[in-house]
């Protein structure tokens, strides 16, 4: 797709530095980048790029960017987010290619009760079942199976093999990716004498308006309450939430997060890779919590966590040196309990 400059930079919100009227046709990485291309500077890099050989047509950059070993051929196009605007562009040059199917399906099964607006792509081995409703705009990838009584909002793209057990509910504007099972039952189990009773779980999975689930999510149910992943909140691939948890809005959970029952996540919380949440926990808006930890009670709005189990980064900065020093540490110290045997037997 070839675009100006000037075209580009009022998709992105950026201020041309250089020639407005210059073609380009595709976002790419900084070392690769051609004449036709545009590349990123990112802020959050912790070493800075050597820009002396850059080919690039033009750099996505931020307002105080100022770098002499660019060259002159480069164009600049200044913004205030760089990332932002980066995600923009490739929206813009690179845009989301249409499914390769349209219509509704011959070989789908749709329920007679099920509402499915014309408008809606259904793909081969689609099964929607009783009563479910397919708004406007939505696209079902093949093998996907929609429970009685689903609901999925406007514009909602769910792609291939994704699960939706009954009742669930999906919001507009989400993308559901490969894999996702949403609704099941959650790990629910009364211990008697005759060992463990399973839990009935009547609840629903609710997905508000603007979420994106990553492949092969698994999200239950509640056992009476509902499960709520509320708006605009984002997950990486292999994430699990349990039931009646409520996360959000704004969250960012990265792959092979864990919550357990009825955990309370707030608004823009940002989870690291595999971390762990534990049951009946709040953590609160804002917290941010490095990979690997495990949260096992509540977080203050704000918090910065880190660590097994998860305390304040700065002192879990302090604890992680410590740790990294224990060999000296016990060395040094079974030489002073041999001295002070020494000691203590006259023997110095």
């Amino acid at each position: 797709m070839t675009k100006t400059l000037e075209q580009v930079a009022a998709a992105i919100g950026a201020e041309v530095v250089g020639d407005p009227q210059r073609l380009v046709e595709a976002v790419r990485p900084l070392e690769s980048a051609g004449a036709r291309d545009i590349a990123f500077i990112s802020e959050e890099s912790r070493k800075a790029p050597d820009l002396s050989k850059v080919e690039a047509a033009a750099l996505i950059v931020g307002r105080k960017f100022d770098d002499p070993a660019l060259p002159d051929s480069v164009d600049l196009l200044r913004v205030d987010a760089p990332k932002l605007a980066w995600a923009l562009a490739l929206e813009f040059l690179h845009p989301d290619p249409a499914p390769p199917f349209s219509g509704q399906s011959d070989a789908a099964f749709i329920c007679d009760s099920a509402e499915v607006a014309d408008d809606a792509i259904i793909g081969p081995g689609v099964f929607v079942g009783e009563r479910a409703m397919i708004e406007a705009g939505v696209v079902l990838y093949p093998g996907t199976y929609v429970g009685s009584d689903v609901r999925i909002g406007q514009h909602t793209d769910i792609r291939a093999n994704v699960t939706l057990y009954d009742h669930t509910v999906i919001g507009a504007h989400c993308l559901i990716h490969a894999g996702c099972v949403l609704g099941s039952d959650g790990f629910g189990f009364a211990v008697g004498p005759r060992g463990a009773h399973k839990v009935p779980h009547r609840g629903r999975c609710i997905i508000e308006d603007h979420c994106e689930l990553g492949a092969n999510c698994a999200i239950d149910r509640g056992a009476l309450d509902d499960t709520i992943i509320k708006t605009g909140t984002k997950f990486d691939n292999l994430v699990h939430v349990a039931h009646n948890c409520h996360i959000g809005p704004h969250a960012l959970f990265a792959g092979q997060v864990g919550l357990a029952g009825s955990a309370t996540v707030g608004m823009g919380v940002q989870l690291g890779g595999q971390v762990g949440i534990g049951g009946h926990i709040t953590v609160g808006d804002g917290t941010r919590v490095g990979g690997k930890s495990g949260v096992p009670r509540d977080a203050a709005p704000g918090s910065r966590l880190l660590g097994m189990p998860a305390m304040d980064q700065r002192v879990a900065a302090r604890a992680f040196a410590i740790v990294a020093k224990l060999p000296e540490l016990r060395a040094q110290l079974v030489a002073m309990e041999e001295r002070l045997a020494r000691l203590e037997g006259g023997q110095e």
